[in-house]
């Protein structure tokens, strides 16, 4: 049969679909393009509306809204904060060029009062607060500025109250020196205050060191040896944190076994009853486990921590260590506890803010906008936040019930 061409108008048997023009082509481009970015910004925000948590399995809590307000402390960068009555003290430094280290005292409305600093040693205007601890209107702090030839920490101890903190100037071997392993955290014990760090101890290993403060002003280092605090062939601890508890003190760190098969590091809390020392090893699920901070109330104490690189959460009680388990699993760093009426808040820097209540359920309290929480406070009805956002850093606080 011969060969009839197509009719005007007719595709041809090699046509599946109608050809496109150039023109019609870059549209369909450019239309495929703008649905692809549409639903990469709808997935984008979908995520960006979820509650943090490190993987699909994070619950959906019930969400707590406070009238955050944010106080007017000066343009300082935050290093520490700590309850004072029913407010806050934060520790700072300036950021200007001379980085002077501040105090500022925040109150229940948001009011907040600069802490005159008397500073009498070389270092001490320039200090970085390490450490802040209160009992009643009794203040004591600790910091350390790195200077010199060989650029050492130079640690200084401040005491007082909200009018006035002086600092009480040491030898260069109280906290110092080539037997220091520096220190650590400054707490309450029956009312007196207390310094904790690392001291040189027998055969090169570092024990866990407590000073005390003399009336005349002196700090002296209580002798580790002997006690639960001293460092073995086989065993080398250190600590952490410390925390005012019913007893007296709660020393939080870890200790490395060395003796084993298998190195383990094994999370520790030191509690001080008389002379000697209590020791606690926290129920952990790694190898490698540590304790960091810690809050009492009456004669429970809440212990944050690290359980592998997982954030640990216990509970000491009635002479025993629990752990309790967190809603989601979450990689932030330690942060103290703040407790409050047997409930339980917890700073996840970067992520936001959990409450536990007294019979163990877990809330998110939604954070300031666009500020990332590091740490938390709870004094009286007053939730203060410690945040940092891309304008530097902020104190915030609201009332709760």
């Amino acid at each position: 049969m011969p060969h009839r061409p197509p009719r005007a108008g007719a595709e041809s048997p090699s046509q599946g679909k109608p050809r496109l023009t150039a023109d019609a082509r870059v549209v369909a481009a450019r239309l495929a393009t703008a649905i692809v970015v549409m639903i990469i910004a709808a997935l984008g925000s979908l995520l960006a509306t979820r509650r943090p948590g490190d993987d699909d399995r994070t619950p959906e809590l019930p969400t707590i809204r406070l009238d955050w307000r944010r106080a007017e402390v000066p343009n300082v960068r935050v290093m520490t904060i700590a309850p004072y009555l029913d407010g806050l003290l934060v520790g700072a430094q300036g950021v200007d060029r001379q980085a002077k280290a501040q105090v500022v005292h925040v109150g229940t409305d948001g009011e907040t009062v600069s802490v005159p600093l008397l500073a009498r040693s070389t270092y001490a205007a320039g200090t970085r607060w390490r450490s802040i601890a209160t009992h009643g209107t009794d203040i004591v702090a600790i910091g350390g500025m790195a200077g010199g030839a060989h650029s050492i920490t130079r640690w200084t101890i401040w005491r007082g109250d909200a009018t006035r903190l002086i600092e009480f100037p040491q030898s260069a071997e109280t906290f110092g020196g080539s037997h220091s392993g520096g220190l650590s955290a400054v707490a309450f014990a029956d009312g007196r205050p207390v310094v904790v760090g690392a001291w040189d101890g027998t055969g090169g290993r570092l024990d866990i060191a407590v000073w005390g403060q003399e009336p005349a002003g002196q700090w002296l280092r209580r002798s580790s040896a002997g006690t639960a605090l001293e460092s073995t062939s086989g065993t080398q601890s250190q600590v952490a944190g410390a925390a005012a508890s019913q007893s007296g003190v709660l020393l939080l760190g870890s200790s490395v076994h060395l003796d084993e098969a298998e190195v383990r590091q094994t999370a520790e809390v030191w509690q001080s009853h008389g002379a000697g020392w209590t020791t606690w090893t926290l129920p952990a699920s790694h190898s490698s486990a540590s304790a960091g901070a810690a809050t009492c109330e009456g004669s429970e104490c809440w212990v944050t921590g690290l359980d592998g690189q997982v954030l640990g959460l216990w509970r000491l009680q009635n002479g025993s260590a629990s752990r309790v388990g967190l809603p989601f699993p979450t990689t932030a760093t330690t942060a103290p506890p703040s407790v409050r009426n047997h409930r339980v808040y917890l700073a996840l820097p970067g992520r936001g803010i959990v409450v536990r209540d007294g019979q163990g359920r877990w809330s998110w309290i939604e954070a300031p906008d666009h500020a990332a929480v590091r740490q938390v406070v709870v004094t009286g009805s007053t939730l203060f936040a410690s945040c940092s956002s891309a304008s530097g850093d902020a104190v915030w606080y609201a009332q709760i019930r």
